[in-house]
């Protein structure tokens, strides 16, 4: 039971790391041996599987090409939404700051997070669904920053645009923990 709360603790917040050079199932397993931080993550996964009912391998196969394949592109995502974060709360001479640090890195950053996630292919059917609520969610907040990216462009900080990125931003975080349940369920089969 712990190892598979490990496992979807580790999905969930898509702790950053290295990238996935490949789709294929047994190099992933081949580089357990690696003494890196990610190192010990392959080396979890790979001694894991040995505990897997065989019948569900090929599921737990592409979790875990899953796993990585998200764990890519997460960087992207922190960046966005941590600078999102600290530039919320604005004040006339904030103003500027925030326009630039929306413009220059929260959006490029969760355009590139968005972009990756949805080169990501599952294979499974299951996976495949639980995967689109993630892409369905993402491109919700990318929507909701984008809003907000207006209303602090407009001349006289338009609420308008405000209301709109509350009410979206609602939405993605909705979608988001329905996403986060959905993989947590998933990750407990195995």
């Amino acid at each position: 039971m712990k190892k598979k709360v490990l496992i979807t603790i580790a999905l969930s917040v898509l702790l950053a790391g290295n990238p996935v050079t490949s789709w294929n199932t047994q190099s992933i397993f081949a580089e357990a041996s690696n003494t890196t931080q990610e190192g010990k993550y392959d080396t979890y996964f790979a001694e894991y599987r040995k505990q897997v009912n065989p019948e569900l391998w090929e599921k737990y196969d592409d979790y875990v090409i899953y796993f990585y394949a998200n764990h890519n592109y997460d960087s992207y995502q922190l960046t966005a939404l941590n600078t999102y974060e600290k530039n919320k709360k604005l004040k006339k001479s904030t103003i500027p700051k925030g326009k630039t640090a929306m413009k220059n890195i929260v959006i490029p950053n969760y355009k590139k997070f968005l972009a990756g996630i949805k080169s990501i292919k599952p294979t499974q059917p299951e996976l495949i669904a639980i995967h689109n609520k993630l892409i369905k969610a993402t491109s919700i907040r990318l929507e909701a920053l984008m809003l907000y990216q207006q209303y602090i462009s407009s001349k006289n900080l338009d609420e308008r645009f405000v209301e709109k990125h509350y009410t979206k931003m609602n939405a993605a975080n909705a979608l988001s923990l329905e996403f986060r349940q959905e993989i947590s369920d998933y990750a407990e089969q195995f």
